[in-house]
């Protein structure tokens, strides 16, 4: 026979058991919101370290090739800087050579073949011929032998030699100065030498 403590026992178990149900359900239904939270917020963090992770590789990359650029810029700079001053001692040492060149007997040859490559200008003109000191000194007789006409002056030393050809009744000039046939070809002779600096 059933007592009324084995119905309550029964009945306690009942709702016990119901309750358990009740909580283990509610449970698992957290766990799985929470589990599905966790997954939300793990992809939401993986989005913001891809995201973050494409920013600092751009911004990476970005300082690199501005690093790159910078660096490339400064040895272009300097590499002109040597070129230039490569350059410019070339020049120099071709003028060096051309002070030796008027010492030679060539350059009595160069000076005769420049005043006959002017002999049209000599002939129709009141022409004054600017000469180095050291010119005037050697070649001044030789030339007013031939065109008597003419009148010769000193320039100044800087001009190495040559001559510069000038009418006294127009300004019609010819520089045929050392000097200047170099200041002529510089760009030239400055192109050949990169040339040669880049094989």
């Amino acid at each position: 026979m059933i007592t009324v403590e084995d119905k309550i026992s029964t009945f306690s178990k009942y709702v016990y058991d119901k309750e358990l149900e009740l909580s283990n359900q509610k449970l698992e239904e957290v766990e799985k919101k929470n589990k599905e939270v966790i997954q939300s917020k793990q992809k939401e963090i993986e989005k913001k370290c891809i995201d973050l992770n494409r920013k600092m590789h751009k911004k990476i990359e970005l300082e690199s090739q501005k690093i790159i650029s910078n660096a490339k810029l400064e040895a272009r700079n300097k590499t002109l800087t040597i070129k230039k001053e490569l350059l410019e001692q070339f020049m120099q040492e071709i003028l060096d050579s051309l002070k030796n060149f008027t010492e030679t007997e060539d350059y009595k040859i160069y000076l005769k073949k420049t005043l006959e490559n002017v002999k049209d200008f000599l002939r129709d003109n009141t022409v004054k011929i600017y000469l180095t000191k050291k010119d005037v000194e050697k070649f001044a007789s030789e030339i007013k032998s031939k065109y008597p006409q003419i009148e010769i002056a000193e320039m100044e030393e800087e001009n190495i030699g040559g001559m510069i050809l000038e009418s006294t009744i127009n300004s019609e000039r010819i520089d045929a100065t050392l000097r200047t046939k170099v200041r002529d070809w510089k760009s030239e002779i400055g192109l050949r030498l990169y040339e040669a600096l880049e094989k």
